[in-house]
């Protein structure tokens, strides 16, 4: 099954789609993996190794002896577990950015060094009946803002950044009776960020956050208040 995304190599990302039962198997067939390792990245370093079970978890999808993804569901679940597979295959293709893993743990350290009381890995139902997934939920007296942090900003990642911005915000607008703000936290300190890109966010109202520019952001004394 084609996808519109790109691999590391832009080619074009395909999933491996098959019956079984009232189910539907989706796998990669060892691409990704494949791909990352093909980079240097050693999956089985320990810090690597976390990173990956981490990201597993976080979408429910198992790795065999292969390095094959796999993920079954329910037929009625099918757009679902696309999505829950491909925002897998991004985050693991993230991994191959230098400095990911530094840059996901300064991200955390930020969060507690503002004393930000955010909620990590949330999920989220979009009008769509997909749940989507973010890295952090910061809930203010007026505002929500749903945070996700990259390591190489693409437009795969940019792309699912906009979709679950979009799909929960009225739902959160909703339940919370708040302002709902995306925020995406950008690694820029290993190359520069497309323009384009971040033209992309501004056209549609979300924030963004530089990295090497970070304090500079000027909703962080709305999202630290107490």
């Amino acid at each position: 099954m084609p996808t519109p995304f790109l691999g590391l190599y832009n080619d074009l990302i395909e999933l491996f789609v098959k019956e079984e039962d009232d189910y539907i198997c989706l796998s990669d067939d060892g691409q990704t993996i494949w791909n990352a390792e093909t980079t240097g990245l050693d999956m089985k370093a320990p810090e690597q190794k976390h990173l990956l079970d981490v990201i597993l978890s976080k979408y429910r999808v198992s790795i065999n002896g292969d390095g094959v993804l796999d993920l079954k569901v329910e037929k009625d679940k099918f757009e679902q577990g696309k999505y829950s597979m491909l925002m897998t295959m991004f985050a693991i293709n993230d991994m191959t950015s230098q400095g990911n893993n530094i840059f996901q743990k300064n991200v955390r350290k930020l969060m507690m060094d503002k004393m930000i009381n955010a909620v990590p890995q949330m999920q989220i139902k979009g009008r769509s009946g997909i749940d989507f997934t973010f890295d952090y939920v910061v809930s203010r007296p007026s505002t929500e803002f749903l945070v996700q942090a990259v390591g190489n900003l693409d437009k795969n990642n940019l792309a699912s950044f906009i979709l679950g911005v979009d799909e929960v915000k009225d739902y959160r607008r909703f339940v919370s009776d708040k302002d709902i703000r995306g925020m995406l936290i950008v690694n820029d300190l290993e190359k520069a960020v497309n323009k384009e890109l971040l033209q992309a966010l501004i056209d549609r109202k979300l924030d963004y956050v530089l990295w090497s520019k970070k304090e500079e952001y000027p909703a962080w004394e709305e999202i630290c208040s107490v």
